[in-house]
């Protein structure tokens, strides 16, 4: 299958939201964004993700999620790539390597210096996709932090 990518539209909104379910599902979750939330995080006024979708015949099959990130210490910036998810009924059949691909082009044209992704450890079958498409393993062994900011600081 040779999907067309292109960048999210407010009419995907519906579809990528299903799939954004079905990919926390698949981590034992349950996703809690909803299409104002989504369409304030793609199109808002301070954008923070460009969301890529991937287009077959029957219609959307795949998404990945950009985020700007950087390493402020090396003067390098690049993208995280959030999500990336494909329909299991075209699992293999090249819609995530487009999609990849996709995602390294949007790198490149922003002359960012890396993309990065994450998986669960356990999740094998991910680990050896990203091997594959070029990504090495960059284990993280310090702990994260995190603050929600509805709470007011002490």
């Amino acid at each position: 299958m040779t999907p067309k990518i292109r960048q999210m539209a407010p009419r995907d909104t519906g579809a990528v939201l299903e799939m954004i379910s079905a990919l926390a599902a698949f981590h034992e979750d349950v996703a809690q964004i909803d299409e104002a939330t989504l369409t304030m995080m793609t199109f808002g006024p301070l954008p923070c993700l460009k969301v890529l979708v991937a287009e077959g015949e029957a219609g959307l099959v795949g998404y990945a999620a950009l985020m700007p990130t950087a390493r402020l210490h090396f003067g390098k910036f690049g993208l995280e790539m959030h999500h990336l998810f494909v329909k299991p009924r075209v699992r293999g059949s090249g819609v995530g390597r487009a999609l990849v691909a996709a995602c390294k082009a949007e790198g490149l044209r922003r002359g960012c210096h890396y993309i990065s992704v994450g998986a669960h450890p356990d999740n094998t079958a991910a680990g050896a996709f990203y091997e594959k498409r070029g990504f090495e393993r960059h284990m993280m062994t310090a702990p994260r932090f995190r603050m929600g900011l509805d709470q007011p600081l002490t």
